[in-house]
């Protein structure tokens, strides 16, 4: 098999679609077999697929045009710089903190009584 511009060959057409006759800007597929005719050669006639009949017999049996992934993939990329982004910010954040622990410094503690919990004070203690 081989994609070629158009159909050379008799029938010189579209196996699938034979509406589209002999050229089409897409191309076909020129499968390198023929469909034998009467016996005598005369009827043989190789078999062109064009690439429009290919796209949708794929999609007959679910394979996804790659045209319509271009936005999926353009937004999973966005998503994955997003994701790059916070984690940047947040290692930055635990980078800090371990700066921090590392010179023992601690954790002030806020001037006053501490607040109870809120269990203790729905039990009343």
């Amino acid at each position: 098999m081989r994609l070629v511009a158009s159909c050379p060959v008799k029938p010189g057409r579209c196996a699938v679609l034979p509406q589209l006759g002999g050229t089409h800007r897409d191309g076909y597929v020129d499968s390198g077999s023929e469909m034998l005719g009467g016996g005598d050669g005369s009827h043989d006639q190789r078999v062109y697929v064009s690439v429009v009949a290919v796209r949708q017999l794929a999609g007959l049996i679910g394979w996804a045009d790659p045209s319509g992934l271009q936005e999926e993939l353009a937004t999973a990329r966005a998503d994955l710089e997003q994701a790059l982004a916070d984690l940047a910010r947040a290692t930055a954040h635990l980078d800090a903190i371990d700066v921090l622990e590392s010179e023992g410094f601690q954790r002030r503690r806020r001037p006053g009584r501490p607040k109870k919990a809120e269990e203790e004070v729905m039990a009343g203690g």
